[in-house]
C-alpha cells in the first residue's frame, strides 16, 4: 500500500512538473532592444534593405529558435514598435 502512494506521488509530481515545463515554453520571451538588434542582424545577413515576408519570418524564427506561429507574434510586435515596415508582401527596417 504505502509503495502504490510514492509511486503515485512521483508520478503526479513529475505530470505536474512536465505541464509546467510546457507552459512556460509555450511564450516567447523578448525585449525592444533584444528584437531590435536580432532584426538588424536579420537584414545584415541577407545583405539587403528589402526582404519577401516569408523570409524575414523564417530568419525571426531561426533567430529565436522558435514556431512560426511565434515567429509571427513577433514580426507584428515589431511592426506595432515601428522596428519593421511591412508593405506589398515586403519586410523592410522602419
Amino acid at each position: 500500500m504505502e509503495t502504490t502512494n510514492v509511486v503515485i506521488i512521483v508520478a503526479v509530481t513529475i505530470l505536474i512538473l512536465a505541464v509546467f515545463n510546457y507552459l512556460h515554453k509555450k511564450h516567447v520571451r523578448f525585449n525592444k532592444d533584444d528584437l531590435t538588434i536580432k532584426i538588424k542582424a536579420i537584414f545584415e545577413e541577407h545583405k539587403a534593405e528589402t526582404l519577401p515576408k516569408q523570409d524575414f519570418v523564417f530568419a525571426l524564427k531561426e533567430k529565436y529558435d522558435c514556431s512560426r506561429k511565434e515567429a509571427l507574434y513577433l514580426f507584428g510586435e515589431a511592426c506595432e514598435l515601428h522596428i519593421v515596415k511591412y508593405e506589398d508582401k515586403q519586410v523592410t527596417i522602419g
